[in-house]
């Protein structure tokens, strides 16, 4: 059984999500849907799919010869580390 109270909402965000202030109506009419809605099934396609990423990856990898798997954790590390100092997190 589904229940409303598993569902969080942050109000602080509500007007950055809907674009405006949320009116009471609004706000009342969602919650009443979220407490009667059935959660949602998981889907078949992307059950399929997530599958396939699971078998293609290490397949890929089998296929990529060592210089080249190099060559893209090369590439990667370098889009990773390239960043402004800025925009990395600052960690105390």
């Amino acid at each position: 059984m589904y229940h409303a109270s598993h569902e969080t909402f942050d109000v602080t965000n509500a007007s950055k999500l809907c674009g405006g202030p949320v009116d009471v109506n609004v706000r009342a009419f969602r919650v009443v849907q979220a407490a009667i809605s059935e959660p949602e099934e998981p889907n078949a396609r992307k059950d399929a799919a997530r599958k396939g990423g699971l078998v293609g990856g290490p397949s890929r990898a089998k296929s990529l010869s060592a210089e080249r798997r190099t060559q893209i954790a090369k590439k990667a590390n370098r889009a990773r580390w390239s960043r402004k100092a800025a925009e990395l997190p600052m960690t105390e």
